[in-house]
This record gives structure tokens, sequence and C-alpha cells, in this order.
């Protein structure tokens, strides 16, 4: 689907992007059914940010099975695919878990986890959009307490030279 982002018809698109937001939250109620198991939350995060390598049919190349949807540097994944899961993200782990088992989340070290892909987008992003997205996210109201601002401002962007800013006056 990320592949063919492009050239998805407009009328169709919303349809698209209600499907990935039903695969963020059916992700987050699986990983929930397993009661947050460590180490298959940190293959879907895998998942989420590298994709899923593997070797081709001869066994000897190396092939990428699939975009990941959280990427941050790879240019084949398209923008508009990480902004709207950037979107959902929140939205769907509140509606998997509810507002008061946040705090449970936050207290079996699973919270950041969860966070660490939109982390690693807010740090890592091609676009300053996309860092600006991700870093709305982690400024959500319902994860406060979680320690993910602690040690970087978020309202500091460092990657902002690299970027065209227009002509001087």
């Amino acid at each position: 689907m990320i592949s063919n982002y492009a050239s998805i018809p407009q009328l169709r698109l919303d349809k698209y992007l209600y499907l990935m937001r039903l695969y963020v939250r059916d992700s987050f109620q699986y990983l929930r059914y397993h009661d947050w198991e460590a180490k298959l939350v940190e293959r879907w995060i895998e998942v989420m940010e590298d994709g899923e390598k593997g070797r081709g049919e001869d066994g000897k190349e190396e092939v990428d099975r699939w975009l990941a949807p959280l990427s941050p540097g790879d240019g084949k994944v398209p923008d508009g695919v990480r902004y709207h899961v950037c979107d959902v993200w929140m939205d769907e782990l509140v509606h998997v878990v509810g507002e008061d088992e946040l705090e449970d989340l936050e207290k079996k070290d699973l919270g950041v986890m969860l966070m660490a892909p939109i982390r690693r987008l807010e740090r890592e992003g091609r676009t300053k959009i996309l860092r600006g997205r991700a870093r709305e996210v982690l400024k959500d109201e319902r994860i406060k307490g979680w320690g993910l601002q602690h040690k970087e401002k978020l309202g500091d962007d460092s990657k902002g030279e690299d970027e065209w800013a227009g002509f001087e006056d």
C-alpha cells in the first residue's frame, strides 16, 4: 500500500487512511492481548520503523519485504503516510487501553517503548514538518508524565538549518 500511495485516487484515499488507522489500532490490540510482552513490542516497533528484511528467492540477495511506515529516512515512504500514522498513534493507543490505563503502561516502562518510533521521527525525520508532527504527538497532554520531554527541548529544531529559509531582505 505504501509503494502505491501516490497512485491512489483521491476519492479512495479516505478508505486507505482508515485502513492504516485500523492497522495501528489492531496492532495495539494484539500487543495488549499478549500482555504487552516486551519482545513482541520490540519486534513490532522494528517492523514499524525498519521493515522486515530477509533473503530473496535465490537465497543470496537481501530484499525488503515491505516499506516501514515510520522509517524516518526512507525516501520511498511518502510523508503523507508518516503524517497520518503520527496523527492516529495516540488516539488509537488510548482507544485500545483507555485513558485510565495509560499510567499503567508508564509504570511497566512500556509507554516510552511504545513512543520510541515517534521519538525517532522527532529526532531523525527527513523534513521539518515531519519532525514537527512527531513533536506534537510527544507533547500530547495524555502522556505528559511519561518523561518523554526530559532531556531535549521539544520546541528546539536543530535540523532547521538544512532547509531553505527564503530570501533575506
